[in-house]
């Protein structure tokens, strides 16, 4: 498995709606819970991978570069000001896992709808953990 280079995404659900909607993790401002909404063009769906390390990588929102994807108290996934909030990010085929660096937990979503939360779950191979990064 290889992390992605570092770019500017779509950060893509795997599993798409009951009408067949592609989901992308959407940036609602700071200190807002994460969402997914159908994918479009908005800058708000765009999100800018760096590497940190050879292992970790920072995603941050490309109109928002200073703030970094972090965890609220309530495991859902929020944007914080950069503090090391940095995750594993790896894939193969194009379908990508983002964990924490413990690989214990993984982002996703508990249905796919439009407005789920993005949240930290335990791994379970499901797609909703899966995600695509579609180059922006």
């Amino acid at each position: 498995m290889s992390k992605p280079a570092a770019g500017n995404y779509y950060i893509v659900n795997r599993e798409t709606t009951s009408d067949g909607t592609s989901l992308a993790m959407e940036y609602n401002g700071e200190d807002a819970v994460l969402t997914v909404s159908e994918l479009g063009s908005q800058p708000t769906q765009v999100w800018v991978i760096t590497n940190d390390n050879d292992e970790t990588q920072a995603v941050s929102p490309q109109d928002a570069t200073s703030l970094q994807v972090g965890k609220t108290g309530d495991n859902d996934l929020t944007v914080l000001p950069a503090g090391g909030y940095v995750w594993v990010i790896r894939g193969e085929d194009d379908i990508y896992t983002v964990q924490d660096g413990g690989y214990t937990s993984f982002w996703g979503i508990k249905e796919a709808a439009v407005g789920q939360s993005v949240v930290i779950t335990t791994g379970d191979n499901s797609d909703l953990q899966n995600w695509m990064l579609i180059a922006a």
